[in-house]
C-alpha cells in the first residue's frame, strides 16, 4: 500500500510541478514572446473553448465531485488555483491571453481525463502555451 501511494504521490508532484514551472514561464516572458503568446491564444480561442466542453463533458460524467480530485490531486489543484488568480491580476499574463493559461493548467491537472475525451482536446488546450514555452518536458527544465 505505502508503494502504491509513494506512486501516486509521485505522479501529483509531477503535475503540480509542470503546473508551476509553466506558470513561472508565462510571467516572465519577454514582450515578443507575450505577443506571441496572446497571438496564439486568441487565434486558438473557439478551438479551446471547444476542447474544455469536451472536457468539463468528460469530468462531469465520471460522477465525480470536484472535492474528489481536491482530495486525490491536492498539489496539483493548488497551483491550478494559483494560476487561475494569477490570471485575475493585471499585468501577470499577457492581456487577453489569461484563459488560455487557465486551460492549460486544467489540462495538466485533468490529465488523465483530457486523455480520455482524447489526445487532440488536450492539445488544444495546451497548443497556445507550448507555443511559447516549447514542450511541457522542457518547462522545469
Amino acid at each position: 500500500m505505502t508503494a502504491t501511494m509513494d506512486a501516486v504521490d509521485h505522479a501529483l508532484a509531477t503535475k503540480a510541478a509542470r503546473i508551476h514551472a509553466m506558470r513561472a514561464g508565462l510571467s516572465r516572458l519577454d514582450p515578443d514572446q507575450s505577443r506571441l503568446f496572446a497571438e496564439r491564444a486568441a487565434a486558438a480561442s473557439d478551438t479551446q473553448s471547444n476542447a474544455l466542453d469536451e472536457l468539463t463533458e468528460t469530468i462531469e460524467s465520471s460522477d465525480l465531485a470536484i472535492g474528489f480530485y481536491r482530495k486525490s490531486r491536492p498539489r496539483a489543484f493548488l497551483a491550478h488555483e494559483a494560476v487561475c488568480r494569477d490570471a485575475r491580476l493585471p499585468g501577470v499574463f499577457p492581456y487577453g491571453a489569461e484563459v488560455a493559461a487557465v486551460s492549460a493548467s486544467a489540462a495538466i491537472l485533468y490529465e488523465n481525463e483530457a486523455l480520455v475525451a482524447g489526445e487532440a482536446v488536450r492539445s488544444a488546450l495546451l497548443a497556445p502555451v507550448v507555443a511559447v514555452l516549447g514542450p511541457e518536458r522542457y518547462w522545469a527544465g
